[in-house]
């Protein structure tokens, strides 16, 4: 199971430290999103994560990632394989939000479970596609279950009091 993380929106103190602590820990891929940011803000926090792990960022990309309806996966997987400049920068697409968010008040499951797997059953979510919005340990599962590819993860990690931790929790389950 794909495992992705991806920032919190803003910057924080010891940003950096803690992005090196989740890839000492495990963190397979971290997805770089600050939607407010430049780009020189951007390459700052870059420069300040060890060379071992750069390779292991993915700068966000809203046209490619962010999907709200199954229409839009279909659409964005179809644009991945037209062309291989696409497919180099589209490995995956985030649909949400599967559950209720953690970290957007409000902000509530949009798809039922029989919506999913039918989806899944049609080929629209495969293991291109990752499930995101209110991901938690517990569900994460239940995500895999319904044919999604992996699971991002934002709020329940950096809402979390130790982020290394509450990853942790992810890299030890068996899915």
């Amino acid at each position: 199971m794909n495992i992705i993380l991806i920032t919190r929106p803003d910057f924080f103190s010891a940003e950096a430290e803690t992005i090196n602590a989740l890839f000492r820990r495990g963190l397979p891929l971290l997805h770089l999103r600050k939607p407010q940011a430049t780009s020189e803000e951007v390459d700052a926090l870059i420069s300040q994560i060890d060379r071992e792990f750069r390779d292991r960022i993915v700068r966000h990309n809203h046209d490619l990632h962010s999907c709200h309806t199954l229409e839009e996966v279909m659409i964005k997987k179809q644009k991945c394989t037209q062309s291989d400049l696409a497919k180099a920068q589209c490995s995956y697409v985030f649909l949400s939000p599967i559950f209720d968010s953690i970290s957007k008040q409000g902000y509530h499951a949009a798809f039922t479970k029989e919506q999913l797997l039918k989806a899944h059953q049609d080929g629209i979510i495969d293991d291109k596609v990752i499930a995101l919005g209110g991901i938690t340990p517990d569900n994460a599962r239940k995500a895999m279950e319904m044919g999604f590819g992996g699971v991002a993860i934002l709020g329940d990690v950096w809402q979390s009091d130790d982020p290394v931790e509450q990853l942790g929790r992810y890299l030890t389950q068996d899915f």
